[in-house]
């Protein structure tokens, strides 16, 4: 799992540059093309030149002939490739951490979880980890860079745990607290998972109890 969740991770940064790529090459055909990205290579895997493109009127973009396009959609054809290779690995780790983290994945995301087990090295180390230590997991540069000029620059407050969508979307005064409340309750989560597997249901009843607490205040 912590093999495939550092796949998912590059393989997530490789398709974040195929899409650069691709958008910069066939803007120079078609700059007035604005879509999100997977469906901006659909559109060009599939209609190839501009003018076949539906809706198309005229373009400042240059002329490109058919052996530019031909070489442009094998190009789109690698990156939609690597979508459906992304959408099998996060089926796969969000399968195998619900399996092996049946806890900690009924707290947080199991892709999170998965990232966050990635960082910690194994179940076994998350298990014994504080969570302060926890908390802070992905954001070593910042806290590095903290440690070594007090002075200038303040401490991180959270690492990965801010990709979930609790902490991200809280206003600005309880990010923290639920930051902090959700890495306690993973701190209990990868414990229970990795002594006794057990399946403990109340674990996600206190923390939501606990997250309600501290958005009435």
């Amino acid at each position: 799992m912590v093999c495939a969740s550092s796949t998912l991770n590059d393989l997530n940064k490789q398709i974040n540059t195929f899409f650069e790529h691709l958008q910069e090459w066939y803007g120079l055909h078609y700059p007035e093309l604005k879509l999100p990205n997977e469906k901006y290579t659909k559109m060009v895997a599939q209609y190839g030149l501009r003018e076949h493109m539906p809706g198309f009127k005229s373009s400042s973009g240059i002329e490109l002939n058919e052996k530019d396009i031909k070489i442009i959609r094998q190009y789109t054809s690698l990156i939609l490739d690597a979508l459906k290779l992304k959408k099998g690995l996060e089926e796969y780790i969000t399968d195998t951490v619900k399996e092996v983290c049946p806890n900690m994945s009924s707290l947080i995301d199991p892709l999170l979880a998965a990232r966050i087990l990635t960082l910690a090295g194994s179940l076994k180390k998350l298990a014994r980890m504080s969570s302060s230590t926890i908390q802070l997991l992905g954001a070593e540069k910042a806290l590095f860079r903290h440690l070594k000029n007090k002075k200038r620059v303040k401490p991180p407050k959270y690492g990965l745990i801010f990709f979930d969508k609790r902490v991200q979307n809280a206003p600005k005064h309880d990010a923290g607290k639920i930051a902090r409340t959700l890495a306690s309750k993973i701190m209990m989560a990868a414990k229970i998972d990795y002594y006794s597997g057990r399946f403990e249901p109340k674990l996600k009843e206190d923390l939501e109890k606990e997250l309600e607490k501290i958005r009435k205040r």
